[in-house]
């Protein structure tokens, strides 16, 4: 018998014993400890919604596609059991991630250190084993290439579900971006549930079988990457939470310093902890807003011939603290709206591409662009500062 939850942007979730299982271990309720943005709340207080939340979301969003496809395309067999392993694909992403999620792998996991993708796959199938969890070795193997699908699998539909890295269409931004929204009080009337009941599983020239959608869709996918772009533009990348991560950025260092290799597996709360007395100092700049100070900021169009993505980020120069952004419609160079496969009414089963600036002349051809940031880590701005700033914007000209 399933189990009901309620959640303020699908309303009633709906998990499988099987998936209830997973819930009730220590390695996923870990995600309650694990905020969702970070150390964006430091902004924006609303901001405190976890990767357990999410989590289910995902899940939920994974069935709701997952019954949309089995209903308007019989011919892919799709069974209730293969929906519960995909359901539980979108249940587990995320439980790899470090403290202050995205904060941990930018900034403080080592080269030879694996991602939280990998991370993830490998703590589910060390669960699956101690839990005793009723998943065939061949049903593991496919919820993690759901998770974290190889460039040989990326143009087949059933990895394009959770993380879809041809068109970034996939129910794990389907969630996010809605939930982040909610808590964040950012207006937005879409909710994107167009993109999931309209999708279909149909043929590229090539002979792959991929996620599509109807050309009539094609401005609420464009409204899902520009509301991406709005999230990492105005709360993600704000100039003061970045100011304020640099401080747990500090922490999170001296603690993998001093833990090793299992840095990952604490939470927010626990390197927020104020008995870390070692800490006082940094926690009181938290408390007190002493952050670094915002001296300029420029954006750039990209490809620029003075960014180099291999250089040291953000780069300390005596008082000056230099930190380059990279935002825009979506991770990876190519721009998502040209990698899209849409169907015609007429035509339900083969798909192809098109320049989404070919429907609409609003719709930008450019998907990306640089935040160059300067701070004074002294807390003031002087005059110098100033000067500095003036004579480093030259240098991207």
């Amino acid at each position: 018998m399933n189990t009901q939850i309620h959640d303020p942007i699908h309303n009633m979730i709906a998990i499988t014993p099987l998936m209830k299982e997973i819930i009730d271990t220590p390695e996923f309720q870990r995600l309650r400890e694990l905020k969702q943005l970070g150390g964006t709340y430091f902004v924006f207080p609303s901001a405190t919604h976890t990767r357990f939340e999410h989590s289910l979301g995902v899940s939920h969003l994974t069935g709701e596609l997952m019954n949309v496809l089995w209903k308007n395309q019989p011919e892919l067999l799709i069974t209730d059991r293969i929906i519960e392993i995909t359901r539980i694909a979108g249940l587990i992403h995320d439980i790899g991630h470090g403290p202050f999620s995205h904060l941990y792998d930018d900034h403080i996991r080592s080269a030879k250190e694996d991602d939280h993708e990998i991370r993830g796959c490998k703590l589910f199938k060390s669960m699956v084993e101690k839990y005793s969890l009723s998943l065939s070795q061949e049903e593991v193997s496919q919820i993690c290439l759901m998770v974290n699908p190889s460039k040989e699998i990326q143009s087949m539909w059933r990895y394009q579900i959770i993380a879809n890295k041809m068109c970034q269409i996939d129910v794990d931004k389907l969630d996010y971006i809605q939930r982040d929204c909610y808590h964040l009080g950012l207006n937005t009337c879409e909710t994107f549930s167009r993109i999931i009941q309209s999708v279909r599983v149909i043929s590229t020239p090539s002979g792959c079988r991929v996620l599509g959608w109807p050309k009539k869709v094609e401005f609420n996918i464009f409204n899902l990457f520009s509301t991406r772009y709005r999230l990492h533009k105005q709360v993600y990348n704000h100039h003061a939470i970045k100011a304020h991560e640099f401080i747990v950025v500090e922490i999170l260092k001296q603690i993998k310093k001093s833990m090793g290799g299992e840095t990952w597996k604490l939470t927010d709360s626990a390197i927020m902890c104020p008995l870390h007395s070692q800490f006082s100092k940094l926690y009181k700049k938290l408390q007190t807003r002493k952050i670094n100070k915002l001296v300029g900021e420029m954006v750039v169009k990209l490809p620029h011939k003075s960014y180099h993505p291999e250089d040291p980020n953000p780069r300390i120069i005596l008082d000056h603290l230099i930190q380059l952004t990279k935002i825009g419609f979506a991770g990876g160079n190519k721009n998502p709206l040209n990698q899209v496969y849409y169907y015609t009414k007429e035509n339900p089963e083969f798909g192809f591409r098109g320049s989404s600036q070919e429907s609409s002349f609003c719709i930008p051809t450019h998907h990306q662009e640089l935040i160059v940031r300067m701070y004074s880590t002294t807390g003031i701005i002087t005059e110098s500062h100033k000067a500095t700033w003036l004579d480093y914007k030259e240098t991207w000209k």
